[in-house]
């Protein structure tokens, strides 16, 4: 490998060279699923692979192309979609890159971990592999996110002379989004444990299926990586779930229909909650808060409520441009725990000199929100509880 700086060229350009590889030159697997005959060999795939489970599936090594075993100008999707250029498609890339990997003799003999699909699935894989062997790469200043209205084989030509895959408008929202952005806890983005990202390649495969990526829709296969997505923790597969069973709502899978089972939506909506799904974290506020939705098995609580409606706020205050759940304002939800506050009971103490302070702090953002009366009101709720200390 060698860098050649140009002294005389105004902007000193910089070009990196790579020694000649002789004999045949094979592209064994794209950046978005394609598989070469694995006639060929066997290793490239099984390399591919070895990395995504060698690094804490934190990355995966793709698109690799040469002479025989020595590789050249491979593309690296990461579990947070960040870094390597736009050929990193993130758990979208991971996902393309599972759902047309059959494990060989080296996969087995390097012990690694078979992806989990049904026996459909594998049985359809050749007739999937070989649609593509063009690099897809992001179009400029977006995120790798694929419109479910433009299935991914619909590639458009790119000035770089690889392939750019068509992407989704922000305003579209018939759709659920088919990438995940990384999880974050406010500006810092939360690390993905292994078994995380094995549930969003699921549930990315699940989205694949629904938007006809492989074909007809399967609703076998896609409930299956939906539940093994559910299984492995992914929030939005948590979520989703949930708003099945409780008969909500759900812009993802909306074709999907399931029994009614309160227990077990309530069930998922409290993990989908406790890792800081907002949609849900709201949902667990307002069940514990009125005492509805909870199921059986749990009890209306205004200290759990608190704590529910104190997470949202957090989330708001950390994140300032993301409206919480898309329903209540900040300002809302500091005076509805001042409420609880000023009231007390369900497990909660009261406490009037909180209520006066989160009564303060809702009418101050009321007043930045430009909602004079509201926060006139909250003023004065605040100086009712500053007076029964």
């Amino acid at each position: 490998m060698s860098i050649i700086e140009f002294h005389d060229r105004p902007d000193k350009a910089l070009f990196h060279l790579e020694h000649f590889i002789e004999g045949e030159y094979i592209k064994y697997n794209s950046n978005s699923g394609f598989v070469a005959n694995e006639a060929l060999r066997m290793t490239p795939q099984a390399f591919s692979h070895f990395t995504f489970d060698k690094s804490g599936h934190k990355l995966i090594v793709v698109d690799i192309q040469g002479v025989g075993d020595l590789y050249t100008d491979p593309q690296i999707h990461t579990a947070a979609g960040r870094d390597y250029g736009d050929g990193n498609l993130g758990i979208r890339g991971m996902a393309l890159f599972f759902a047309s990997h059959v494990c060989n003799r080296v996969c087995d003999w390097l012990g690694l971990t078979p992806f989990d699909m049904t026996a459909v699935e594998h049985n359809s894989l050749h007739s999937l592999r070989h649609e593509n062997a063009s690099t897809v790469v992001r179009a400029p200043g977006e995120a790798c996110s694929p419109s479910p209205n433009s299935p991914p084989w619909l590639l458009q030509d790119s000035p770089t002379g690889r392939a750019q895959q068509p992407f989704s408008s922000s305003e579209d929202s018939s759709h659920c989004s088919l990438y995940r952005e990384p999880l974050r806890q406010g500006s810092v983005e939360k690390e993905y444990t292994p078994e995380e990202v094995l549930g969003l390649i699921h549930l990315d495969v699940a989205q694949l299926q629904e938007a006809g990526r492989f074909g007809a829709t399967d609703d076998a296969a896609l409930l299956f990586h939906l539940d093994k997505a559910v299984s492995f923790g992914a929030p939005d597969a948590l979520l989703t779930r949930a708003q099945m069973y409780l008969g909500l709502p759900h812009d993802c899978f909306a074709r999907i229909h399931l029994d009614e089972d309160t227990e077990k939506g309530v069930d998922l909506m409290h993990k989908a909650a406790e890792k800081g799904v907002e949609t849900a974290v709201l949902y667990m506020a307002r069940a514990f808060d009125s005492g509805e939705g909870l199921g059986s098995h749990r009890e209306r609580s205004w200290a759990e409520a608190f704590r529910y409606y104190e997470k949202a706020v957090q989330s708001a205050a950390l994140s300032p441009d993301h409206e919480v759940g898309l329903l209540d304002a900040p300002y809302q939800l500091l005076a509805r725990m001042a409420d609880l506050l000023k009231q007390g009971g369900y497990g909660l103490e009261l406490n009037a000199s909180r209520a006066a302070e989160l009564y303060n702090e809702a009418a101050e953002l009321a007043t930045v929100a430009m909602k004079g009366r509201l926060a006139a009101r909250y003023f004065a709720l605040a100086e009712e509880c500053s007076a029964e200390e």
